[in-house]
């Protein structure tokens, strides 16, 4: 829902509708490769005697093909308009980045949570990473 939200407010920021079809492709193209992914897995998980090796090699295929399409959309879609790349898909930044960035009394919380159990960080500037999980 973050990263949609996020998608929105960037096509907003960037102010051209000439690029939304091709935010759009680029969403269907990732959806694509997760489902894609989802039913690799499934197939490895099979056994061996129920496991197709057509099946397993026409996926691989199909898979690579829609990276490929992928790659070049997200190319092509940073060409045209680079700041929606960074305005919708920011990239990650490490944990010392995390530290140098925050002033001497501001803390950064990270919360994450599972099916069975809570993760927490805590970073603090200067200071070792906090880690729990109940």
């Amino acid at each position: 829902m973050q990263s949609a939200i996020a998608r929105v407010l960037a096509q907003q920021a960037i102010g051209d509708p000439a690029i939304v079809p091709l935010t759009k492709r680029v969403d269907v193209l990732r959806q694509t490769r997760q489902e894609l992914w989802a039913r690799l897995n499934e197939l490895y998980g099979l056994p061996d005697n129920q496991r197709s090796t057509d099946d397993l090699t026409k996926q691989k295929q199909t898979l690579s093909t829609v990276q490929q399409d992928l790659d070049k959309a997200e190319a092509t879609l940073k060409a045209t308009a680079p700041r929606y790349a960074e305005l919708a898909r920011p990239e990650a930044i490490g944990l010392q980045d995390v530290q140098r960035l925050l002033r001497q009394n501001e803390a950064f919380v990270s919360f994450y949570t599972l099916p069975d159990r809570l993760q927490v960080w805590l970073v603090r500037p200067g200071q070792t990473v906090h880690y729990h999980e109940s």
